[in-house]
């Protein structure tokens, strides 16, 4: 059941402005009240709601040797192929920008893992994709490190970089990764273009005074 707090505006000065809501959080039971701006309201039926980027976990986290932490992290990068030539000239002479060559995109795969008593999967750095060319990579081995609780964790680390033979353009999909523990299929968390929207990055026009 949801509990009551007594002395709400004592307690939490910010309550008459904004409003406090208390509910069961059984999914499908009625909520027994709801205290808007200090006026008791009776309340109908709540759903708990869902969050449709919970993971499916792997078995693996139920048993002794479980991650005890796993990020992969993607990173492109995009060289246009634009040289800047600073031009001679009094201040406010805009540079010259020339094309040197043609664009070209790289994907660089950053990954951590730990584990409680095992050595972590990590992932290859082959990803089966003939227009990712592995052209670095380097991996960091730890020594087992022993937690206050005297469980054994042990750490790796890599990182992979991929020239990419086609350059992604505005309409293509991202490609993104998944945690060890994560049951997810492969390219679930994929970063489509719709993803990226106009308006965020607002802009000026500079007048260089």
């Amino acid at each position: 059941m949801a509990t009551i707090i007594n002395n709400i505006d004592n307690n939490y000065p910010d309550s008459q402005s904004q409003g406090w809501v208390f509910y069961d959080v059984t999914p499908g039971t009625p909520a027994p009240f709801a205290t808007i701006n200090n006026t008791l309201e009776t309340g109908g039926t709540l759903p708990l709601p869902t969050d449709p980027w919970t993971p499916a976990i792997s078995s693996d986290q139920a048993g002794n040797n479980f991650y005890y932490g796993a990020e992969i992290d993607g990173r492109y990068d995009w060289r246009e192929g634009l040289l800047i030539i600073p031009a001679a000239g009094p201040p406010g002479t805009p540079p010259v920008i020339c094309r040197v060559h043609s664009p070209y995109a790289t994907r660089a795969v950053e990954w951590t893992a730990e584990r409680v008593g095992a050595r972590p999967t990590v992932p290859q750095p082959n990803t089966g994709n003939a227009q990712e060319v592995p052209i670095a990579r380097s991996v960091l081995v730890s020594t087992p490190a022993m937690q206050a609780n005297g469980q054994i964790v042990t750490r790796a680390s890599g990182r992979y970089v991929y020239a990419l033979t086609i350059t992604p353009g505005p309409t293509d999909t991202l490609a993104n990764a998944r945690a060890q523990f994560d049951g997810a299929g492969s390219g679930a968390y994929n970063m489509p273009s719709g993803d990226f929207v106009s308006g965020l990055i607002a802009t000026v026009t500079y007048t260089g005074n």
